[in-house]
């Protein structure tokens, strides 16, 4: 850092800044970082899980990811035509569309050996291939899948129910803002475990995680429009209370963001 941000920080550090702030000096990258060397990185990157297991439930497999085969939108109408639907309605999405809206967001699409890598890759961006994201989804009319909350396995391309029922009226309390269309036909939530990118880029890690949660979204928003629906991304929520409903801690594992997909009645 420069004189001028040296002296900054020592202001911020002082109790005179705000969080933002603070976060943001403190998440810099600067010549005087030092990281664990790359082969603790390493093995300790073998040992980490890829994903997220509940292992007491069984996968429910997820059809092939073939909905966006015959796309409803073009790739430049679904990018360039985007806009925030306010009036989204719950018509009934088919298992390969779920399947499709929830590989779109974290789906591996290379293996380790196709890599050349230690680890298997997906679809969206990641520092290091850690993959601090993990995937639910709030299913309220999915053809052949019962109401709830699943998690979505993307090394097994399935799902393992988290939350069984319909959760529609807690989510409503969950949004702030109350005019939200939470009856939507699936809500996908993002959550994030930092620790699997702060072992290697120490405080960066955790902005890195959440331009992960925006890459992950922006694709369930693309894929949800070449699929012929509409997807409002919603980053108003309580946190507290959406952890909860997950059942995370809210600390080593923590909410991130969430889209809302359905019909927009007013396009």
């Amino acid at each position: 850092m420069d004189t001028d941000q040296i002296t900054i920080a020592h202001e911020l550090l002082g109790g005179e800044g705000e969080i933002w702030e603070l976060f943001n000096m403190n998440s810099k990258i600067t010549s005087s970082d030092l990281y664990a060397p790359s082969t603790v990185i390493a093995e300790t990157m073998r040992q980490m899980p890829l994903s997220f297991r509940a292992e007491s439930q069984s996968v429910i497999p997820l059809p092939a990811p073939d909905a966006l085969k015959s796309p409803k939108r073009d790739l430049a109408e679904a990018m360039l035509e985007r806009s925030t639907p306010q009036n989204l309605v719950a018509p009934a999405l088919t298992l390969t569309e779920l399947a499709t809206l929830l590989y779109s967001c974290a789906g591996q699409n290379r293996s380790a050996e196709e890599a050349q890598a230690d680890r298997p890759f997906r679809v969206v961006p990641s520092g290091g291939a850690l993959y601090p994201l993990e995937v639910y989804v709030h299913c309220k009319d999915v053809t052949g899948l019962d109401a709830g909350i699943y998690h979505y396995d993307p090394l097994e391309h399935g799902l393992r129910l988290h939350v069984p029922g319909d959760q529609t009226e807690r989510l409503s309390k969950i949004v702030v803002q109350p005019d939200l269309p939470v009856d939507t036909s699936v809500q996908v939530m993002f959550t994030m475990i930092p620790a699997r990118l702060v072992l290697k880029y120490g405080n960066r890690g955790y902005r890195f995680a959440l331009m992960e949660a925006g890459h992950a979204a922006q694709n369930a928003i693309i894929a949800s429009r070449g699929m012929g629906y509409d997807a409002l991304p919603v980053g108003g929520y309580r946190d507290e209370e959406l952890e909860r409903l997950l059942g995370i801690d809210g600390v080593n594992h923590v909410a991130a963001y969430m889209t809302f997909v359905g019909k927009d009645q007013d396009a």
